[in-house]
C-alpha cells in the first residue's frame, strides 16, 4: 500500500513511510538498530527527489549557474545524510543516537537547517523574481493578441530611434490597420472581430524578424519594427 501511495502521490507516500518506519521501529532507539539508518536514508531520498524535480525548470528559467548554486546545498546534505546512513549501519547499536555529534547528529542537522535556510530563501527570491516578470509582462503585451502595447511599441521605438541618431543604423517601420473591421464586427460580431484580431497578431508575430517588433497600437492598429531594415526591406516585409 505504502509503495502504490508514493507511485500515486509521492509527497503523501513518503509522510506515510515515515510514519511507517517510526510505527515499526518505535520510539527508542534502542529498539530497533534500522531506525537512524532508514530514517537518515529516507531525508536523503527527500532532498535529493526535491532537487530533481525542480532542477530542469530552475535551469530553463533562471539558467544553468543559478539552478546549481541553489541545490548544491542540497545535494551535498543528501550526500551527507547518505554517508550518515552507511556509517550508522556499520555501528553498535547503542552507539546510534539521533544527537551524536559530528556527522552523525549534530553536524547533520545544522547541514540540513542550512540547506533549507538557503533553499528557502533561494525560492522566495525566484517566486518573486516570476512574478515581477509576470507582471512586467503584463504591463507591456496586449491581453488579447499577446503582443507589445501601445507604451511598450512606443518605448521600442524611441531605442531604435536613438541608435539612428547615434549610429545611423535604419531601421524599417510598418503601421498597418484592418481593413473594413467595422464591417466584420457588425455583420459577424465583436467576438469573432476579436478572433480576426488574435489571428492577425499571429501573422505579424511570424512576419517580424528575430529582433523585431510587432506592438497593438488601439483597436485594429498594428506596428512592425524592423532594426536594421532599409526601405526595400521594409517593403518585401509589407508585401
Amino acid at each position: 500500500v505504502v509503495v502504490l501511495l508514493v507511485v500515486l502521490s509521492p509527497h503523501l507516500g513518503v509522510l506515510l513511510l515515515m510514519a511507517a518506519v517510526l510505527w515499526w521501529t518505535g520510539p527508542d532507539v534502542q529498539g530497533n538498530a534500522l531506525r537512524v539508518p532508514a530514517l537518515t536514508l529516507i531525508t536523503a531520498l527527500v532532498a535529493a527527489r526535491g532537487v530533481h524535480r525542480v532542477h530542469a525548470p530552475m535551469r530553463d528559467e533562471f539558467g544553468t549557474s543559478l539552478a546549481w548554486v541553489t541545490h548544491v546545498p542540497a545535494l551535498s546534505t543528501a550526500a551527507l545524510l547518505l554517508g550518515r546512513t552507511v556509517w550508522a549501519l556499520g555501528q553498535p547499536i547503542e552507539r546510534v543516537q539521533l544527537d551524536q555529534a559530528l556527522f552523525t547528529g549534530e553536524a547533520v542537522a545544522y547541514a540540513l537547517q542550512i540547506a533549507a535556510a538557503s533553499l528557502h530563501c533561494a525560492y522566495g527570491g525566484m517566486l518573486a523574481t516570476r512574478l515581477s516578470r509576470g507582471l512586467l509582462h503584463l504591463s507591456q503585451h496586449d491581453g488579447m493578441t499577446g503582443l507589445l502595447n501601445r507604451m511598450a511599441g512606443n518605448d521600442r521605438l524611441n531605442v531604435e530611434w536613438q541608435r539612428y541618431l547615434r549610429s545611423g543604423e535604419c531601421f524599417g517601420l510598418l503601421m498597418l490597420d484592418a481593413d473594413h473591421f467595422k464591417r466584420i464586427n457588425d455583420e459577424h460580431g465583436h467576438l469573432a472581430g476579436d478572433e480576426v484580431l488574435v489571428q492577425l497578431g499571429e501573422v505579424l508575430r511570424r512576419g517580424s524578424r528575430p529582433m523585431g517588433s510587432a506592438a497593438r497600437m488601439g483597436g485594429e492598429e498594428f506596428m512592425l519594427l524592423l532594426p536594421g531594415v532599409d526601405a526595400d526591406g521594409a517593403q518585401a516585409a509589407a508585401e
